[in-house]
């Protein structure tokens, strides 16, 4: 629901290609980036690298964003520690990381308008 989606302070996205070795993006990761809302993505290895190919920015300066890098299980572990750490946080200091990465956040959404008019 959208409620639930525009309260939360992170989207961990899970793509459809996680075991493979190859670059695949799907609608999922354009979700949280058209709702305006941090993620991390669950995919195959490089993906936030693909992604960043595009014109789209990442989190890097937030948090380790090295799992792209990492295979499977190793993936994972690394998403997992990621998370455990902005649990973590407090309210307080998820705002105010919230409100740094607003314009990272207002990048991505400009940039997905602006792939979408270089279809038309």
């Amino acid at each position: 629901p959208i409620p639930h989606l525009m309260s939360s302070f992170l989207h961990v996205v899970t793509e459809t290609c996680f075991w493979e070795s190859k670059t695949h993006l799907t609608e999922k990761i354009f979700k949280p980036i058209v709702a305006r809302q941090p993620f991390i993505l669950l995919g195959c290895p490089n993906n936030l690298a693909y992604l960043k190919r595009y014109g789209f920015k990442t989190f890097d300066a937030w948090r380790d964003e090295s799992y792209d890098t990492l295979q499977h299980y190793d993936r994972i572990q690394a998403i997992y520690k990621v998370v455990n750490e902005l649990d973590k946080l407090s309210i307080n200091d998820r705002r105010t990381m919230y409100e740094e990465m607003k314009p990272v956040l207002e990048h991505n959404y400009n940039r997905v308008l602006e792939l979408n008019e270089q279809r038309r």
